[in-house]
């Protein structure tokens, strides 16, 4: 490690007022939109610690919003996953299938088109595995059918 960037735990650390000039200064250096007319108050707004002090319900609420959001986006990603239907999933992998009948009729060189064919197959498992279980949920019959009304 840089001997400047470590701090020594007999030394005081430096306080604010020494540290921020050099913050501002590094800021400037930097350039781009913002940081040429920085000032020394809104770096100490966002360095010094805040008078708020947080209580359990605040922390609660903190927690119950992630929770919301990660709710949210699982909702949004089996909604997705529905879109991405039985059909389109058969599209794509006999897409990929005549590309790779393609490669092996037009490629003058066998290796080249047998590593394509072998290639494509692979990263074609992925879907292939998700239309096999797909047709096994088509074909698994409800449990609400053996009932009798």
């Amino acid at each position: 490690m840089l001997p400047e960037f470590v701090t020594d735990p007999r030394r005081p650390a430096p306080s604010y007022e020494q540290t921020i000039p050099s913050v501002v200064q590094l800021a400037r250096s930097v350039g781009g939109e913002g940081f040429q007319d920085i000032q020394d108050s809104e770096i100490l707004d966002l360095v010094l610690p805040g008078s708020e002090v947080l209580t359990v319900t605040d922390i609660e609420e903190i927690i119950n919003q992630a929770d919301e959001t990660v709710k949210e986006d699982e909702e949004k990603q089996d909604d997705s996953e529905q879109q991405f239907h039985f059909s389109k999933l058969k599209i794509i992998i006999n897409s990929i299938q005549s590309a790779i009948d393609e490669a092996m009729a037009y490629d003058p060189i066998m290796i080249r088109s047998l590593r394509f064919k072998y290639n494509c197959e692979l990263a074609l498992q992925v879907y292939e595995d998700l239309h096999k279980n797909y047709l096994r949920q088509m074909k698994q019959t409800e449990i609400t059918q053996f009932f009798k009304k």
